[in-house]
């Protein structure tokens, strides 16, 4: 529930969270921002477990999503190796699609195959750059533990930044602070019976904490903001019109189940076997659409987070006309440019866009000229 406690707690968390010499985001979550071995400062020190103490009562008394990464906790939970062997499903949830397909290649490495060897490949790079790894291992048949370890090691460097957290004196100084408020909840006699809840397995109890799975096209819908660039020039006379008209069709488009209609096999090319093997979802197009604003099919942990529209006016006056064969030109194509690291997307409002949004009329089960156009688009800039 909310209240001045709960309140107090969330404020305290965003305070700790904004100070960049203790946070650094690997994989769209925050995690420690690792120094060299050296002397304890004694303030780093007392934030760290303030830090730790005041995660826990986070978890306690709101239980809702935090900027941290899951595998954060999930090692303070468990330890390094419950972290760092969960399954495909999990790591889908908290890592980006780059990262994941990365975690995945390994995983198709033959064990008599050398690993990845070429100093180009980004893959051969994260090999050699990781602490801790032997150099030797990649040019080596290696068996199924140890294809394992490196496995295990990987995801723990692209989630954590390190190959083991837990040798890190930051960490064990937060882990401190964290096992503080467990023993003081410990000892008190609470209905709510706290010990008992973080005595379930581990990926249970993070899936429960870290829950940003789109659940229905509503949850995208309602973060999604519409603006218009060089308004004067709209031809369509009120700026408001053009905005909710095509508010309306991207609505649409999302709000429909799976891929467009596709006779001619226009998408088959941009399909991979995610795509291929849920065709049926009802939340495939939300889902490819975070996916491309975003680089994640998760739901991002800022509340207040938004995807904005841009809608640029770039009309030319010799279009639409009637070709030599007849046929209504339309002029240029729709450019449509999405950027991820901005959570954002420009879409140009030309003679073509016009005709996409007045030739039909958005009817939930059938779907739109329009939609199949930004479909395609979408799966593209993939």
């Amino acid at each position: 529930g909310k209240g001045p406690r709960n309140e107090t707690i969330a404020l305290a968390v965003r305070m700790l969270l904004s100070d960049g010499h203790y946070w650094v985001e690997h994989e769209g979550h925050l995690t420690l921002r690792l120094h060299p071995s050296r002397a304890a400062i004694p303030t780093r020190a007392c934030t760290l477990r303030a830090t730790g103490f005041i995660f826990f009562l986070h978890f306690v008394f709101i239980g809702a999503p935090i900027p941290v990464s899951p595998f954060l906790f999930s090692t303070i939970f468990d330890g390094r190796p419950t972290a760092t062997k969960f399954d495909l499903e999990f790591l889908t949830r908290f890592m980006t699609l780059p990262s994941l397909e990365t975690v995945k290649s390994f995983h198709r490495v033959p064990l008599t195959d050398r690993l990845y060897s070429s100093p180009t490949d980004k893959r051969f790079q994260i090999l050699i750059n990781m602490p801790e790894m032997d150099p030797t291992m990649i040019g080596l048949q290696r068996c199924q533990a140890e294809q394992d370890g490196i496995i295990a090691a990987i995801i723990s460097y692209l989630t954590l930044g390190t190959v083991d957290i837990t040798n890190q004196p930051d960490f064990r100084i937060l882990e401190d602070g964290f096992n503080m408020c467990v023993e003081a909840f410990g000892g008190q006699d609470r209905p709510h019976h706290v010990l008992e809840w973080f005595a379930t397995p581990c990926k249970q109890l993070i899936l429960s904490a870290f829950d940003r799975q789109i659940k229905s096209a509503d949850d995208l819908l309602s973060h999604l903001e519409y603006a218009q660039s060089n308004r004067e020039n709209d031809p369509w006379g009120d700026n408001t019109e053009t905005v909710a008209i095509f508010k309306r069709f991207v609505t649409h488009y999302l709000s429909e189940p799976g891929h467009p209609e596709d006779p001619k096999h226009v998408f088959e090319a941009l399909l991979d076997d995610e795509l291929r093997e849920n065709r049926d979802d009802p939340l495939l197009r939300p889902k490819l659409f975070l996916s491309v604003l975003t680089g994640s099919t998760s739901l991002p942990i800022d509340p207040d987070w938004v995807i904005k529209c841009d809608i640029t006016h770039d009309w030319n006056e010799e279009f639409p006309h009637t070709g030599p064969d007849g046929v209504e030109d339309y002029g240029p194509d729709v450019s449509v440019f999405f950027r991820a690291c901005f959570q954002s997307y420009t879409i140009s409002n030309n003679a073509m866009l016009r005709f996409l949004l007045l030739s039909e009329l958005p009817e939930a089960g059938i779907d739109t000229t329009f939609g199949h156009f930004f479909h395609g688009q979408l799966l593209s800039s993939r």
